[in-house]
Parts: C-alpha cells; sequence; structure tokens
C-alpha cells in the first residue's frame, strides 16, 4: 500500500525492486561457511537463517521461482544458493572438491 510515487522515487520499476531485494538478501547471508571444530562440521548461522526466510516467505517464492515467476530472479536465485551449497559441501568434504 505504497503511493506510486513514493514508490518511483525509491526504484525505477519493479524489476529493480527486485534487484534491490536479492543484493540485500545475499550481502545478509553472505557469510555461508562451516563451522570448524573436534566434532562434526556445523553450517553456519547465516545459511540456516536463509532458509528460514525462504520458509518465511514460502508464498513469495513459490511464486518467483514457479512457472509464472520471472526467468531472471530465478537464474539469479539459483546460482547464489548453489555457490552457497557448494562453498559449504566443499569445506566439509574438501577431499570432494572438484579439482580444477
Amino acid at each position: 500500500m505504497v503511493n506510486r510515487s513514493t514508490f518511483y522515487r525509491h526504484y525505477l520499476d519493479k524489476y529493480d525492486l527486485l534487484e534491490q531485494y536479492l543484493n540485500e538478501m545475499y550481502v545478509s547471508f553472505e557469510d555461508q561457511q562451516v563451522i570448524a571444530g573436534p566434532n562434526p562440521p556445523e553450517v553456519s548461522s547465516s545459511l540456516i537463517n536463509l532458509l528460514k526466510h525462504i520458509q518465511q516467505f514460502a508464498g513469495f517464492y513459490r511464486v518467483m521461482l514457479g512457472m509464472q515467476g520471472d526467468p531472471l530472479f530465478t537464474q539469479r536465485f539459483r546460482h547464489k544458493i548453489e555457490k552457497g551449497f557448494f562453498s559449504c559441501f566443499n569445506q566439509v568434504f574438501p577431499e570432494l572438491a572438484p579439482k580444477y
């Protein structure tokens, strides 16, 4: 329920809003690292928080990542999430990390 002029004062269009949303989300969850210790490694709280965020706003992600969603959003979101999970996986299982 935002006035149109207020919206356009902050964003170019709905795609700009989405872009800024993604950037802010990625920054807040960027430190997806594994905490090393004597016990089995634990995933950092930022990754857990990201999954909780997705769960909390499941309706939004269902629409945006569904058949009628924005393909650019889906591509960027998927790429960033895969990168985060691979980073965690490679830290937990360095012997399985691809050698380039």
